[in-house]
């Protein structure tokens, strides 16, 4: 284990990025995008063919059933639909449902090319100028209030994207419920499925857990930040989430399984656990 520490260390240590020019300071390297797209292949195929093992044609298939989903799912932001939001720097592109009714065949293919042509390095960018940029002077006061926490291991395209989605659901009046003898649990509207609300909740630790992909992931999604927001939680959560940082091996990695484990050294330590609906 040591060497393999090592030899991590000598090929994705801070100096070595630094040498091959990739700042100065380097920007932080995580395996979070990888570990979080597994956990979405894995749950979709799990859905889709319900067996725990698939031959390597079911796997194809099934992961190309993802893919055109997922291509759907984001086309559909269009019209301000489906799981996604469209970051306000990107709000041109939106085309109301009535505009969309009315359109041809032609005119919203062209509409959906503005999505398809986008530039990653327009749509993401997570180097730590633009960080401390974001920190210094951002229009979204909530992702403000996590770079100056330090809660900056997030691909800064996700945590903005969730910051932005909570900010919408707290604006509008009666959107977040409680639940009726929960001790505090709250059901947060879903964007992909109106009739299935999340079911948000938190431990005495200062964990907020939610069923969402990006709550299993990362361990924070835009439904745990308005549980956050709304319940004024927001510095045992930040705590929490730093917390799980340090507990993780150096090179962060958030997983659904990682973070089963933190359940179990809470427990071990006589931590209480999350607080149970009546």
């Amino acid at each position: 284990m040591k060497n393999k520490a090592q030899k991590v260390f000598c090929s994705l240590g801070a100096s070595v990025r630094e040498q091959a020019g990739l700042g100065r300071p380097p920007a932080r390297f995580t395996t979070n995008p990888s570990e979080g797209n597994n956990r979405v292949v894995q749950d979709f195929i799990h859905q889709d063919i319900k067996k725990t093992r698939v031959s390597e044609f079911e796997f194809v298939q099934s992961l190309q059933k993802l893919i055109q989903r997922q291509e759907n799912d984001l086309e559909m932001a269009i019209i301000d639909q489906g799981p996604y939001w469209v970051r306000n720097a990107f709000n041109h592109i939106i085309t109301s449902s009535d505009d969309w009714v009315k359109m041809t065949p032609n005119q919203r293919n062209r509409a959906l090319q503005k999505v398809h042509v986008t530039k990653i390095s327009e749509a993401s960018d997570g180097s730590l100028t633009q960080r401390s940029q974001a920190a210094e002077g951002a229009k979204n006061p909530i992702l403000d209030r996590l770079l100056q926490e330090g809660i900056d291991w997030i691909p800064l395209s996700t945590l903005t994207g969730m910051t932005e989605k909570a900010e919408k659901i707290l604006q509008v009046p009666d959107q977040v419920i409680p639940i009726p003898n929960s001790e505090g649990s709250l059901l947060i509207p879903s964007k992909t499925n109106a009739r299935n609300p999340h079911v948000v909740s938190a431990y005495s630790t200062g964990r907020i857990v939610c069923n969402c992909v990006h709550n299993k992931s990362l361990s924070i999604c835009s439904h745990s930040i308005v549980y956050a927001e709304h319940q004024k939680a927001q510095p045992k959560f930040y705590n929490w989430l730093k917390v799980v940082k340090v507990a993780m091996p150096s090179i962060f990695q958030t997983s659904y399984q990682q973070i089963c484990h933190v359940e179990e050294v809470e427990r071990a330590r006589g931590l209480p656990e999350r607080r149970k609906q009546q």
